[in-house]
């Protein structure tokens, strides 16, 4: 009953609800919480209502654009910590499967990395022609009208 008390508790003061509004956001009549908190609930019960009012006030802090609960940030992190953990047990027992992973990746990116200069370099070379041809066209049309003007 306590961790049941908590979360309304919690709920109500995270979203200045009373019992009745409480109620009503988790889908039930108004007077359902101080029904439930005066006569109580088996276990099971307690431990279902509690989980519709964290999901409740999980959604209703998004949808009012508070952020997303702690536990969830904090399952969040734990999860990129489980990762980070099973990374460094497999590369510190040599050649796994996820060390394999992590060097095909590296390899990949140098390959693109290589490609990218490649392509960027062609482009230098053709950006060249271009202005090499430009500047002979130029020279070309300059001689051109002086030969027309008389001058050559």
């Amino acid at each position: 009953m306590i961790e049941l008390k908590n979360a309304v508790n919690e709920a109500k003061i995270k979203l200045g609800l009373s019992n009745s509004e409480l109620s009503k956001l988790i889908g039930h009549s108004r007077n359902y919480i101080s029904e439930t908190l005066r006569i109580g609930a088996s276990t099971e019960k307690q431990a279902e209502i509690t989980g519709k009012i964290k999901e409740a006030v999980s959604v209703e802090l998004v949808s009012r654009g508070v952020g997303v609960s702690n536990e969830r940030e904090i399952s969040d992190l734990r999860a990129v910590l489980d990762i980070s953990k099973g990374l460094n047990k497999a590369y510190e027992k040599g050649e796994t499967e996820y060390v394999k992973k992590i060097k095909n990746l590296s390899n990949d990116l140098a390959i693109a990395n290589r490609d990218k200069n490649y392509m960027k370099k062609k482009l230098q070379d053709k950006n060249a022609v271009i202005n090499w041809l430009a500047a002979s066209n130029v020279f070309f049309i300059l001689f051109l009208a002086a030969k027309c003007v008389g001058w050559v």
